[in-house]
């Protein structure tokens, strides 16, 4: 949890992710896949929408003061915000921990609303684009090789 996000994120670097601590989280994923903490365990990578940070408000989570756009504020631009930087975590989880039982999520806080799923009767009432994210239509095979950072 927290990948890209929070304690990640290098304070006064318009959102910046600190590689020291990506590839913490990195080696700790690859740990419990591998079975270090005992077999047959499943993974959830929870990665967040942008570069998110405190203060969290009743809409959620903040982004650094000097990232490049501001906060999202409204289910609108919290949709279009997932749609634009959904290719970084997608990327990190694709090139290094997509294995069996590792699975990705990608939302803006917890709830259902917030990202999990698409609401085409009411755009308004959640974050997930309206078409779903097309990237993750694509279907996977299994990994031609070991994920690496």
């Amino acid at each position: 949890e927290h990948f890209g996000g929070f304690e990640e994120v290098l304070q006064n670097s318009k959102g910046k992710i600190n590689p020291t601590d990506l590839l913490f989280w990195y080696n700790a994923s690859k740990s419990i896949h591998n079975g270090v903490y005992g077999e047959d365990k499943i993974l959830l990578i929870k990665s967040w929408i942008g570069p998110e940070v405190q203060p969290i408000n009743s809409f959620g989570p903040s982004w650094p003061t000097d990232y490049d756009a501001p906060t999202p504020t409204t289910y609108a631009q919290l949709q279009n915000a997932s749609t634009a930087l959904v290719t970084f975590p997608l990327a990190v989880w694709l090139c290094g921990i997509y294995y069996e039982n590792v699975y990705f999520g990608y939302t803006w806080w917890y709830g259902i609303n917030e990202g999990v799923v698409p609401c085409p009767d009411d755009p308004n009432s959640c974050g997930a684009p309206v078409d779903w994210y097309k990237e993750f239509t694509n279907k996977l095979g299994k990994p031609k090789s070991d994920g690496m950072m």
